[in-house]
Protein backbone atom coordinates (compact mmCIF):
# COMPACT_ATOMS: atom_id res chain seq x y z
CA UNK A 1 0.00 0.00 0.00
CA UNK A 2 1.63 3.49 -0.62
CA UNK A 3 -0.22 6.97 0.63
CA UNK A 4 1.35 8.53 -2.39
CA UNK A 5 -1.68 7.28 -4.34
CA UNK A 6 -3.79 9.91 -3.23
CA UNK A 7 -6.36 7.87 -1.47
CA UNK A 8 -5.57 8.91 2.13
CA UNK A 9 -8.15 8.53 5.54
CA UNK A 10 -10.66 9.78 3.68
CA UNK A 11 -10.92 6.79 1.15
CA UNK A 12 -13.29 4.30 2.59
CA UNK A 13 -16.09 7.61 3.56
CA UNK A 14 -17.29 7.38 7.02
CA UNK A 15 -16.28 4.30 8.27
CA UNK A 16 -14.59 3.87 11.87
CA UNK A 17 -11.11 2.49 11.96
CA UNK A 18 -9.56 0.82 14.92
CA UNK A 19 -5.67 0.83 15.60
CA UNK A 20 -4.06 -0.11 18.97
CA UNK A 21 -0.02 0.53 19.93
CA UNK A 22 2.97 0.46 22.54
CA UNK A 23 6.27 1.03 22.90
CA UNK A 24 8.58 -2.54 22.47
CA UNK A 25 11.34 -1.69 25.79
CA UNK A 26 14.81 -2.64 24.62
CA UNK A 27 13.61 -3.96 20.97
CA UNK A 28 13.12 0.02 20.23
CA UNK A 29 16.72 0.57 19.46
CA UNK A 30 17.37 -1.90 16.82
CA UNK A 31 15.68 -2.10 13.32
CA UNK A 32 15.70 -6.20 13.27
CA UNK A 33 14.40 -6.30 16.85
CA UNK A 34 12.02 -3.27 16.83
CA UNK A 35 10.78 -5.38 13.14
CA UNK A 36 9.97 -8.39 14.87
CA UNK A 37 8.15 -6.47 17.96
CA UNK A 38 6.10 -5.07 15.51
CA UNK A 39 5.28 -7.85 13.34
CA UNK A 40 4.35 -9.58 16.51
CA UNK A 41 1.79 -6.87 17.26
CA UNK A 42 0.38 -6.68 14.00
CA UNK A 43 0.14 -10.06 13.60
CA UNK A 44 -2.21 -10.20 16.94
CA UNK A 45 -4.27 -7.28 16.80
CA UNK A 46 -4.75 -6.32 13.03
CA UNK A 47 -5.46 -3.26 13.17
CA UNK A 48 -6.61 -0.94 10.38
CA UNK A 49 -2.77 0.72 10.44
CA UNK A 50 0.66 -0.09 11.26
CA UNK A 51 2.44 1.92 13.46
CA UNK A 52 5.95 2.25 13.95
CA UNK A 53 7.13 3.21 17.26
CA UNK A 54 10.82 3.26 17.99
CA UNK A 55 11.76 4.72 21.17
CA UNK A 56 10.74 8.37 21.95
CA UNK A 57 14.61 9.42 22.07
CA UNK A 58 15.55 8.27 18.82
CA UNK A 59 16.21 11.76 17.09
CA UNK A 60 17.42 13.25 20.19
CA UNK A 61 20.35 10.49 20.44
CA UNK A 62 21.70 12.03 17.05
CA UNK A 63 23.07 15.28 19.05
CA UNK A 64 24.58 13.52 22.23
CA UNK A 65 21.60 12.22 24.44
CA UNK A 66 22.28 9.32 26.38
CA UNK A 67 19.72 7.03 27.69
CA UNK A 68 19.16 3.49 28.90
CA UNK A 69 16.27 0.95 29.47
CA UNK A 70 14.93 1.51 33.37
CA UNK A 71 11.77 -0.08 33.86
CA UNK A 72 8.55 2.65 32.55
CA UNK A 73 4.77 1.61 32.93
CA UNK A 74 4.42 2.49 28.98
CA UNK A 75 7.68 1.81 27.50
CA UNK A 76 9.95 5.04 27.81
CA UNK A 77 13.14 5.24 28.32
CA UNK A 78 15.50 6.80 30.94
CA UNK A 79 17.33 9.94 30.21
CA UNK A 80 21.25 9.65 31.27
CA UNK A 81 22.76 12.80 29.81
CA UNK A 82 21.23 15.84 28.22
CA UNK A 83 24.09 17.97 25.80
CA UNK A 84 23.09 21.10 26.51
CA UNK A 85 24.16 22.69 29.57
CA UNK A 86 25.13 26.12 28.42
CA UNK A 87 24.07 28.58 26.19
CA UNK A 88 27.00 27.79 23.72
CA UNK A 89 26.14 23.93 23.62
CA UNK A 90 22.82 25.24 20.95
CA UNK A 91 25.69 26.44 18.43
CA UNK A 92 26.70 22.44 18.76
CA UNK A 93 23.19 21.51 18.50
CA UNK A 94 22.86 23.19 15.10
CA UNK A 95 26.33 21.86 13.47
CA UNK A 96 25.08 18.53 14.28
CA UNK A 97 21.56 18.87 12.67
CA UNK A 98 23.11 20.39 9.71
CA UNK A 99 25.69 18.39 9.24
CA UNK A 100 26.14 15.08 11.10
CA UNK A 101 25.72 11.87 9.07
CA UNK A 102 22.33 10.00 10.57
CA UNK A 103 23.03 8.58 13.81
CA UNK A 104 22.86 4.61 14.22
CA UNK A 105 19.69 4.99 16.20
CA UNK A 106 18.15 6.83 12.69
CA UNK A 107 19.80 4.23 10.64
CA UNK A 108 17.73 1.67 12.96
CA UNK A 109 14.54 3.59 12.20
CA UNK A 110 14.98 3.83 8.60
CA UNK A 111 16.05 0.23 8.09
CA UNK A 112 12.99 -0.59 10.36
CA UNK A 113 10.38 1.60 7.79
CA UNK A 114 11.94 0.18 4.56
CA UNK A 115 11.92 -3.42 6.39
CA UNK A 116 8.70 -3.26 7.30
CA UNK A 117 7.26 -1.33 3.97
CA UNK A 118 9.00 -4.06 2.17
CA UNK A 119 7.35 -7.53 4.14
CA UNK A 120 3.70 -6.58 5.24
CA UNK A 121 1.41 -8.98 4.40
CA UNK A 122 -1.85 -6.61 4.84
CA UNK A 123 -2.40 -3.47 2.69
CA UNK A 124 -3.15 -1.09 5.63
CA UNK A 125 -1.04 1.73 5.96
CA UNK A 126 2.51 2.13 7.76
CA UNK A 127 3.38 5.25 9.71
CA UNK A 128 6.76 5.72 11.24
CA UNK A 129 6.92 7.73 14.49
CA UNK A 130 8.87 11.19 14.15
CA UNK A 131 9.29 13.65 17.17
CA UNK A 132 8.24 17.62 16.34
CA UNK A 133 11.44 19.71 16.80
CA UNK A 134 10.28 21.59 19.74
CA UNK A 135 9.70 18.27 21.84
CA UNK A 136 13.39 17.08 20.06
CA UNK A 137 14.71 20.31 21.95
CA UNK A 138 13.33 20.32 24.93
CA UNK A 139 15.02 16.73 25.42
CA UNK A 140 18.05 18.08 25.11
CA UNK A 141 18.07 20.35 28.42
CA UNK A 142 16.76 19.93 31.84
CA UNK A 143 13.44 22.13 31.72
CA UNK A 144 15.46 24.15 34.42
CA UNK A 145 17.98 24.92 31.61
CA UNK A 146 15.93 25.39 28.97
CA UNK A 147 13.71 27.91 30.31
CA UNK A 148 16.61 30.39 31.60
CA UNK A 149 18.08 29.69 28.02
CA UNK A 150 14.79 30.73 26.63
CA UNK A 151 14.53 34.39 28.70
CA UNK A 152 18.59 34.91 28.10
CA UNK A 153 19.09 33.77 24.41
CA UNK A 154 16.22 32.87 22.90
CA UNK A 155 18.08 33.41 19.31
CA UNK A 156 19.97 30.56 20.25
CA UNK A 157 17.48 28.62 21.04
CA UNK A 158 15.99 29.78 17.85
CA UNK A 159 18.70 28.70 15.21
CA UNK A 160 19.35 25.31 16.78
CA UNK A 161 15.61 24.55 16.61
CA UNK A 162 15.54 25.70 13.39
CA UNK A 163 18.93 23.09 12.32
CA UNK A 164 16.52 20.42 14.00
CA UNK A 165 13.90 21.14 12.06
CA UNK A 166 15.79 20.78 9.05
CA UNK A 167 17.10 17.50 9.94
CA UNK A 168 13.79 16.45 10.75
CA UNK A 169 12.73 17.62 7.08
CA UNK A 170 15.54 15.29 5.83
CA UNK A 171 13.93 12.60 7.56
CA UNK A 172 10.95 13.29 6.25
CA UNK A 173 12.19 12.64 3.21
CA UNK A 174 13.96 9.47 3.66
CA UNK A 175 11.14 7.34 5.34
CA UNK A 176 9.08 8.12 3.01
CA UNK A 177 11.88 7.02 0.32
CA UNK A 178 11.54 3.52 2.40
CA UNK A 179 8.36 2.79 1.98
CA UNK A 180 5.73 4.91 5.07
CA UNK A 181 2.64 5.65 3.72
CA UNK A 182 3.13 8.92 6.56
CA UNK A 183 4.30 9.79 9.52
CA UNK A 184 2.91 9.64 13.19
CA UNK A 185 3.97 13.44 13.97
CA UNK A 186 4.21 13.18 18.07
CA UNK A 187 4.27 16.69 19.59
CA UNK A 188 4.97 17.31 23.28
CA UNK A 189 5.73 20.75 23.41
CA UNK A 190 2.32 22.14 24.40
CA UNK A 191 -0.31 21.20 26.51
CA UNK A 192 0.34 19.71 29.96
CA UNK A 193 4.62 19.18 28.48
CA UNK A 194 4.70 23.41 26.64
CA UNK A 195 7.68 25.19 26.77
CA UNK A 196 8.71 27.64 29.67
CA UNK A 197 8.17 30.34 27.11
CA UNK A 198 8.71 33.77 28.62
CA UNK A 199 6.02 36.34 29.03
CA UNK A 200 5.60 39.04 26.21
CA UNK A 201 7.43 39.79 22.79
CA UNK A 202 10.14 37.48 23.28
CA UNK A 203 7.89 34.14 24.51
CA UNK A 204 5.37 35.55 21.13
CA UNK A 205 8.38 35.37 18.84
CA UNK A 206 9.51 31.73 20.35
CA UNK A 207 5.86 30.68 19.89
CA UNK A 208 5.84 31.40 16.47
CA UNK A 209 9.33 30.05 15.94
CA UNK A 210 7.46 26.76 17.40
CA UNK A 211 4.42 26.92 14.93
CA UNK A 212 6.67 27.66 11.80
CA UNK A 213 9.10 24.38 12.38
CA UNK A 214 5.64 22.21 12.91
CA UNK A 215 4.52 23.79 9.43
CA UNK A 216 7.64 23.19 7.96
CA UNK A 217 7.56 19.45 9.06
CA UNK A 218 3.92 18.59 8.23
CA UNK A 219 4.40 20.40 4.58
CA UNK A 220 7.45 17.73 3.89
CA UNK A 221 4.92 14.88 4.84
CA UNK A 222 2.06 16.26 2.33
CA UNK A 223 3.49 13.75 -0.27
CA UNK A 224 2.09 10.63 1.82
CA UNK A 225 -1.73 10.08 2.33
CA UNK A 226 -1.60 8.63 5.96
CA UNK A 227 -0.28 11.10 7.47
CA UNK A 228 -1.29 11.27 11.88
CA UNK A 229 -0.46 14.06 14.29
CA UNK A 230 -0.67 13.05 18.19
CA UNK A 231 -1.54 16.21 20.37
CA UNK A 232 0.52 14.90 23.64
CA UNK A 233 -1.60 15.99 26.80
CA UNK A 234 -3.19 18.51 25.16
CA UNK A 235 -5.93 20.79 26.73
CA UNK A 236 -8.50 22.51 24.95
CA UNK A 237 -7.00 25.57 24.25
CA UNK A 238 -3.33 24.71 23.92
CA UNK A 239 -3.39 23.56 20.30
CA UNK A 240 -5.61 25.77 18.30
CA UNK A 241 -5.86 26.67 15.15
CA UNK A 242 -3.98 23.65 13.75
CA UNK A 243 -1.33 24.18 11.50
CA UNK A 244 -1.72 24.78 7.72
CA UNK A 245 -2.55 21.27 5.94
CA UNK A 246 -3.93 19.56 9.08
CA UNK A 247 -7.08 18.95 7.25
CA UNK A 248 -5.46 16.07 5.10
CA UNK A 249 -4.18 14.29 8.03
CA UNK A 250 -5.81 12.33 11.06
CA UNK A 251 -5.24 13.98 14.70
CA UNK A 252 -5.02 12.03 17.59
CA UNK A 253 -6.32 13.44 21.14
CA UNK A 254 -7.54 12.05 24.32
CA UNK A 255 -11.71 11.58 23.78
CA UNK A 256 -12.49 14.35 26.71
CA UNK A 257 -10.15 16.50 24.74
CA UNK A 258 -11.85 15.87 21.61
CA UNK A 259 -15.37 15.97 23.27
CA UNK A 260 -14.73 19.78 24.80
CA UNK A 261 -13.62 21.54 21.32
CA UNK A 262 -15.78 23.46 18.92
CA UNK A 263 -16.99 21.29 16.07
CA UNK A 264 -14.47 23.25 13.86
CA UNK A 265 -11.66 23.23 15.51
CA UNK A 266 -10.15 20.05 13.59
CA UNK A 267 -10.57 21.73 10.47
CA UNK A 268 -11.73 18.71 8.37
CA UNK A 269 -8.99 16.51 9.81
CA UNK A 270 -9.93 12.73 10.72
CA UNK A 271 -10.36 12.52 14.41
CA UNK A 272 -7.89 9.72 16.08
CA UNK A 273 -9.77 9.65 19.43
CA UNK A 274 -7.36 8.39 22.49
CA UNK A 275 -9.42 6.36 24.65
CA UNK A 276 -8.51 4.96 28.39
CA UNK A 277 -7.58 1.46 27.77
CA UNK A 278 -9.40 0.28 30.70
CA UNK A 279 -12.95 1.43 29.03
CA UNK A 280 -11.54 -0.67 26.28
CA UNK A 281 -10.72 -3.82 28.23
CA UNK A 282 -14.26 -3.42 29.73
CA UNK A 283 -15.94 -3.32 26.57
CA UNK A 284 -19.68 -3.54 26.17
CA UNK A 285 -22.49 -1.23 27.08
CA UNK A 286 -20.08 1.49 28.18
CA UNK A 287 -17.45 1.53 25.65
CA UNK A 288 -20.73 1.54 22.73
CA UNK A 289 -21.65 4.58 24.69
CA UNK A 290 -18.96 6.19 24.04
CA UNK A 291 -18.51 5.04 21.03
CA UNK A 292 -22.27 5.81 19.52
CA UNK A 293 -21.77 9.28 21.40
CA UNK A 294 -18.61 9.94 19.08
CA UNK A 295 -20.16 8.74 16.16
CA UNK A 296 -23.15 11.67 16.79
CA UNK A 297 -20.82 14.12 17.06
CA UNK A 298 -16.67 14.83 16.31
CA UNK A 299 -16.71 11.11 14.61
CA UNK A 300 -19.68 11.90 12.16
CA UNK A 301 -17.77 12.03 9.48
CA UNK A 302 -15.41 9.07 10.29
CA UNK A 303 -12.88 7.88 12.80
CA UNK A 304 -9.96 6.08 13.68
CA UNK A 305 -10.34 4.44 17.74
CA UNK A 306 -7.22 3.97 19.84
CA UNK A 307 -6.02 4.01 23.11
CA UNK A 308 -4.99 7.28 24.72
CA UNK A 309 -1.07 8.15 23.62
CA UNK A 310 0.44 4.22 23.89
CA UNK A 311 -1.29 0.69 25.64
CA UNK A 312 0.65 0.19 28.60
CA UNK A 313 2.82 -2.13 28.79
CA UNK A 314 0.52 -4.23 31.50
CA UNK A 315 -1.48 -5.12 28.72
CA UNK A 316 0.26 -7.64 26.84
CA UNK A 317 -0.43 -8.99 23.46
CA UNK A 318 -3.45 -11.56 24.34
CA UNK A 319 -5.46 -8.92 26.48
CA UNK A 320 -4.40 -6.07 23.33
CA UNK A 321 -5.76 -8.94 21.27
CA UNK A 322 -8.78 -8.74 23.18
CA UNK A 323 -9.38 -5.03 23.29
CA UNK A 324 -9.22 -5.05 19.61
CA UNK A 325 -11.71 -7.60 19.38
CA UNK A 326 -13.88 -5.15 21.47
CA UNK A 327 -13.48 -2.26 19.43
CA UNK A 328 -14.24 -4.32 16.26
CA UNK A 329 -17.73 -5.38 17.97
CA UNK A 330 -18.87 -1.71 18.30
CA UNK A 331 -17.99 -0.62 15.22
CA UNK A 332 -19.28 -2.91 13.20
Amino acid sequence: MSGRAGTGWRADGRRTKVALWRHHPRRDVTAPALVTATRALDRRLEGDLIKLTPAGTWQAAAFGLTDCWRPDPVGLRTILHRPVAAVSDWVGIGWAAAAAPWHPREQAVLKATADMAATRTRPVPLLTTLFAPATVLAQLATTDVLARHLAEAPEAVIAALGAVAARAVRLVAAIAAAGADGVYLAAKHRGHGRWPLPAGAAGDRLAAAIDDTDRRVMAAADGLGFNMLHLHEADATAWWPLPAGAARWAVHLDQAVLEALPAQALAGALPAVGLDHRLIGRGGRDLAAVVDRLRAGPGAGGMILASACVLPLSVDLRAAARMMWQLRRVTT
